[in-house]
């Protein structure tokens, strides 16, 4: 198990006071919450962070084209019927 169940990471040149309130809100009794503050920039993920994340994208694409192009199908005669209710009341 880790050591933290929220991590925050932010730049240096980010105001301390936004920090500070976000804290504020977000802190409870049993969270475990580590804030780290960068001194300097540089890359913030490496390329085996980006690539899941691809991978999943290019197996998901064709379901998720096919799942919106029917969900917009349906949105445009739902749109479509409430227009002309709307321009008959007007």
């Amino acid at each position: 198990m880790s050591d933290f169940d929220v991590a925050l990471s932010y730049r240096k040149e980010i105001c301390t006071d936004v920090i500070d309130d976000f804290i504020q809100l977000v802190s409870v009794p049993r969270l475990r919450l580590i804030v780290d503050k960068r001194e300097k920039d540089g890359p913030y993920a490496g390329i085996e962070w980006l690539l899941p994340t691809a991978v999943v994208f290019f197996i998901c694409k064709s379901y998720f084209d096919g799942f919106l192009k029917e969900m917009g199908k349906e949105h445009y005669h739902l749109l479509k019927n409430a227009l002309k209710i709307l321009a008959k009341r007007v």
